[in-house]
């Protein structure tokens, strides 16, 4: 069975770096990394990821832009985005559940809960 693809989109290359080890050490899935949002949209149409771990706060823009053109495409107007993030103000959270996120995941990430998150979403 081929490995199913999960995009990280998040500027902290270590990050990214530790959530794609712990990722495919799983088993069932490849992932790959953008490091900043406009990259991210681009591989979010692309690559055709089954879910995608989004950063809110980003050098160049921050997830909920990401996360609406993700919305506004037909294509990926249903896929899964778990947003990550420090923040842990309720504006934050209001607005990432307007823009129809998936689920929202606080920094530091717990790996069983991440992998938990994403087994329930794929």
């Amino acid at each position: 069975m081929a490995k199913r693809t999960i995009l990280v989109v998040d500027d902290e290359e270590d990050i990214c770096f530790l959530m794609k080890a712990r990722i495919e050490a799983s088993g069932s899935f490849n992932v790959i990394v953008a490091n900043t949002g406009k990259e991210g949209a681009k591989k979010a149409f692309s690559e055709k990821p089954v879910l995608i771990l989004l950063d809110i706060m980003m050098p160049d823009g921050d997830g909920f832009e990401v996360l609406r053109k993700i919305r506004k495409n037909a294509d990926t107007r249903y896929l899964p985005v778990i947003m990550l993030t420090g923040r842990r103000d309720s504006d934050s959270m209001f607005e990432a559940e307007a823009l129809d996120v998936t689920d929202y995941l606080m920094k530091p990430i717990d790996t069983k809960q991440l992998l938990d998150l994403i087994k329930k979403h794929t």
